[in-house]
């Protein structure tokens, strides 16, 4: 990548698809993906001069989601409803599964305080408080979440399936009402600030929210 043009790295890695990308500095950026044949490495990190690879739990399940909040506290999420989040301390990854974390995910966000949000399969959301990780799963479990942003770990929101969209202010999670009649996936949110939210979705779907106005 180039400041003027998209380009390919100089050099090439083995995932057979990608899924997610993250990087706090220009020679630390991660990949994450999947090995369909399950014969390579799922995950790459970019250190300016080659890709690093490594696999993060199961190598043919989509690296779907990874965030972190500096180099020494990243997280990771996969489809694989069975263990599916993984979280890099600076030396190593490892499996971070609790009894309740039955679903597949989609999306993780940290907020810059380390606080995480992984979101997915039949509204599932879990949020690492920065000590343990709580359920925070919505009660409608039709509803698959594919995206989450926040400006901090008191303003976060997630989006999905049927236009879905969700807020946290730090204590709970309430549904917003999307524009009338829309009932497209929203696939991914980010908040320019606390008071500019933009949602992307199917058919071309662009979505602002001005919390402020």
């Amino acid at each position: 990548l180039s400041s003027e043009s998209w380009s390919d790295p100089p050099v090439g890695i083995t995932l057979d698809y990608y899924g997610s990308a993250w990087g706090d500095a220009p020679c630390n950026i991660y990949f994450g993906g999947a090995s369909i044949s399950g014969m390579w490495p799922n995950a790459a990190r970019w250190v300016c001069t080659e890709f690093e690879e490594f696999t993060i739990g199961w190598e043919y399940d989509l690296v779907s989601g990874i965030f972190g909040s500096g180099p020494d506290d990243i997280w990771a999420v996969q489809v694989n409803a069975y263990d599916s989040l993984f979280h890099f301390n600076g030396t190593g990854w490892e499996s971070t599964k609790t009894a309740f974390m039955t679903r597949g995910l989609n999306e993780v966000w940290v907020s810059p305080e380390g606080e995480a949000f992984a979101v997915g399969a039949e509204g599932a959301i879990y949020h690492y408080t920065g000590t343990e990780w709580v359920d925070q799963t919505i009660p409608s479990s039709a509803v698959t979440l594919h995206g989450v942003f926040g400006s901090s770990g008191s303003d976060v929101y997630a989006v999905g399936t049927g236009a879905g969209i969700f807020h946290y202010d730090g204590n709970v999670w309430q549904p917003l009402a999307a524009p009338e009649q829309l009932t497209e996936t929203l696939y991914s949110v980010w908040a320019r600030s606390a008071d500019e939210v933009y949602a992307v979705g199917e058919a071309g779907l662009i979505l602002r929210y001005m919390p402020g106005d």
